[in-house]
């Protein structure tokens, strides 16, 4: 599965002509704008995030990345970008690889 991990520090980016937005606001825009549906979670408010974190040793946020078994059975975890501008600048490759990865998802359970 494909994921954007964010934490509270993290959380604000200032704005040019002053005050501030969020990151999140920032990676959702970026997510529609691709057309990707990756899931985003906050590792202060989410303690499985937390653990996969600190279990693949994601320490700087937000991050961009991808957990899936190998053909041994064992999680392996992929690192597309690590902040806020690399994520948002994300290489043509990069994007693609990401954009053909999700194709091969099921689509998201409707909400309820």
């Amino acid at each position: 599965m494909m994921y954007i991990y964010d934490n509270d520090v993290s959380a604000t980016k200032p704005l040019e002509g002053g005050g501030f937005t969020t990151e999140y606001e920032h990676i959702s825009e970026w997510c529609r704008q691709h057309s990707f549906n990756i899931e985003h979670f906050s590792v202060d408010e989410n303690a499985d995030a937390k653990a996969i974190a600190e279990q693949q040793n994601l320490t700087v946020f937000p991050v961009l990345f991808r957990l899936s078994h190998n053909s041994e059975g064992q999680l392996e975890c992929k690192k597309y970008a690590e902040g806020i501008d690399a994520i948002l600048l994300l290489s043509d490759d990069n994007i693609k690889e990401v954009a053909a990865y999700l194709a091969t998802l099921p689509p998201p359970a409707p909400p309820q």
